[in-house]
C-alpha cells in the first residue's frame, strides 16, 4: 500500500515532490504526516470519516496519508464548489468531522465508530465529489486497490521511472490530479505540483526538464495562442489530454508541432482515465473516439450509456449498492466499427474546460436572483472550451441590469461555472410543465 511505501523511505533524503517550486524529501513529507497525526490523536475524537478542507494543496496530500496511516477514511472537499448554495458536502459523503485551515477539527456526529484495526486493499483509500445527475454532487468511494489498479494500468503504457518528472497543475481535488500523485507514489517519479499559469507552463517544463504534463483542451489552446506547442514537442515525453476530447484543430495543431499527445477518457467513479489513444496511431483525425481501453478494463454499450467493467471501478457512492466491478455512467455513445465514440455526458451536464458542469445547477442559482423570473441555461460549442453555458432569461418589467447578474453569478457560483452569455428574452416556453427547447430562439 502507498502508506507502507513511504514508511519503507521514511528517513530518505531523497526529493518526493516539488510544491509551487519548494523541495520536499521523502522524510520531510513523513515528519509532516507524523505530525499530523500526532494532532489528530491527542484532540481524542474517534474519527471515521475526516472531510479535509484545506486550502494548500500539500497540507491536503498530508492529511489524507496521515488518515490512510490511521484508518480513517479521508474526504477530500472541492473548494470550487463553496460557493454553490445548500450543498452539504460533509452530509453527502457521511462525515463525522471535518478539518479546516488554521487546525481547526470539527466535531459534526456523535455516532462512535469503532477503529479500523486491519487496512486492506478493499478499504476505501479517498473520497471524492463528482456532479450528480440531480444536480447534487455524488461521493465516491475509492478503494486502495481501485487506485493502484489504475496507477498499474498507466504504467504499463508510460513505463515510469525513478528519472521522470511530471508536471501536476490538475487540481488535487479531482481524480486528475490526485491519480498523478498516487502514480508517483507506486511508481518513483517526482511529482511537480504547481497552480496553472497558461503564460510559464513551458517555462515550468523547461526549468524542470519535466517527461510528462496532463492537461484539459482549453490548456492546448492556451499553448497555441502563446505559441509554446512550437518548443513543447521536443521537451516532453508526453502531452497527457482528460477531461473532453478533441477537436480538430486541436489535432491538428498538436501533429503539426510533433507532440505525442495522448487523448484518454475516464472520471472520478473509474479512477482516472479507463482509455485512450496516441494521435500519432491514428492515419485520419476520429472525433469523439475515446481510445483503446485500458488493461483489465472492458468498455461495453448498455444501451446507448457506457458501461465500464473492472478493478479499477469505484467500490460505491456513499451510501449506494457496491458497485462489484461495473459501472453503468451517464454518458452516451455510439459504436462503429468496433470502435466506442463519445457523443454526451447527458442531457443536464456540458464539459467545458474538461469541467462537467451542471446547467440545472446554473439554473437554481439564477432563479434565486429576486429579480429574474424564469431562465433556462443551454450548452453552446465554443473553439476554445468545447461547451459554454449560455442564459436565457426573463426579468421583472424593470428591465434587469446585466451587470447585476453577472455579480450575482460571481457571488454565488465558481469560477468554471460561469455562464459565458446572458440573453433576455419574452418569455421561456413551456409545454407540459416542462421546458420547450425547440421554441427557443437566440
Amino acid at each position: 500500500m502507498i502508506k507502507d511505501i513511504l514508511n519503507s523511505k521514511r528517513n530518505s533524503e531523497e526529493i518526493f515532490i516539488i510544491i509551487n517550486d519548494k523541495k520536499i524529501s521523502f522524510k520531510a513529507f513523513n515528519h509532516l504526516v507524523d505530525q499530523f497525526d500526532t494532532f489528530i490523536v491527542k484532540t481524542n475524537y474517534s474519527i471515521y470519516r475526516l472531510a479535509i478542507d484545506l486550502s494548500s494543496k500539500l497540507n491536503t496530500l498530508v492529511a489524507l496519508i496521515g488518515c490512510n496511516r490511521l484508518g480513517v477514511v479521508p474526504i477530500i472537499i472541492p473548494p470550487d464548489y463553496r460557493k454553490i448554495q445548500n450543498i452539504n458536502y460533509n452530509k453527502i459523503a457521511n462525515a463525522d468531522h471535518e478539518i479546516r485551515d488554521n487546525d481547526c477539527i470539527i466535531q459534526i456526529k456523535d455516532d462512535n465508530y469503532s477503529d479500523v484495526k486491519n487496512i486492506t486493499d478493499k478499504n476505501v483509500q479517498c473520497v471524492l465529489f463528482t456532479s450528480g445527475t440531480e444536480s447534487i454532487p455524488k461521493a465516491v468511494e475509492l478503494t486502495y486497490n481501485n487506485i493502484y489498479c489504475s496507477a498499474s494500468n498507466w504504467n504499463r503504457i508510460f513505463n515510469f521511472n525513478n528519472n521522470n518528472y511530471y508536471l501536476n497543475i490538475l487540481p488535487i481535488d479531482h481524480i486528475g490530479g490526485l491519480s498523478i500523485f498516487f502514480r508517483s507514489i507506486y511508481y518513483g517519479f517526482i511529482s511537480v505540483i504547481t497552480e496553472y499559469d497558461k503564460k510559464s507552463i513551458l517555462t515550468q517544463i523547461q526549468k524542470y526538464n519535466i517527461d510528462y504534463v496532463s492537461v484539459v483542451p482549453k490548456m492546448i489552446s492556451n499553448m497555441i495562442d502563446y505559441e509554446q506547442l512550437k518548443t513543447l514537442g521536443s521537451n516532453i515525453k508526453a502531452l497527457i489530454v482528460g477531461g473532453d476530447g478533441i477537436d480538430q484543430y486541436l489535432h491538428t495543431n498538436l501533429k503539426e508541432n510533433n507532440v505525442n499527445a495522448y487523448i484518454s477518457y475516464g472520471m472520478t467513479e473509474t479512477s482516472s482515465g479507463i482509455s485512450g489513444y496516441f494521435i500519432n496511431t491514428l492515419d485520419v483525425f476520429e472525433e469523439n473516439f475515446i481510445g483503446i481501453p485500458h488493461s483489465d478494463v472492458k468498455i461495453l454499450l448498455k444501451d446507448t450509456n457506457i458501461m465500464i467493467k473492472s478493478k479499477v471501478v469505484m467500490a460505491r457512492y456513499v451510501d449506494k449498492p457496491d458497485c462489484n466491478n461495473i459501472f453503468i455512467t451517464g454518458d452516451i455513445a455510439k459504436s462503429r466499427n468496433g470502435k466506442i465514440y463519445f457523443i454526451s455526458r447527458g442531457s443536464d451536464f456540458i464539459v467545458s474546460g474538461g469541467e462537467n458542469i451542471s446547467l440545472t445547477s446554473i439554473r437554481n442559482i439564477l432563479n434565486s436572483c429576486s429579480k429574474v423570473v424564469d431562465c433556462v441555461i443551454v450548452g453552446h460549442k465554443d473553439k476554445d472550451w468545447g461547451m459554454v453555458p449560455i442564459v436565457l432569461f426573463e426579468s421583472m418589467k424593470n428591465e434587469i441590469d446585466i451587470d447585476h447578474l453577472i455579480m450575482y453569478c460571481k457571488n454565488n457560483l465558481p469560477k468554471h461555472m460561469m455562464p459565458k452569455h446572458y440573453i433576455k428574452i419574452d418569455k421561456i416556453p413551456y409545454k407540459k410543465n416542462k421546458i420547450d427547447y425547440n421554441l427557443i430562439k437566440f
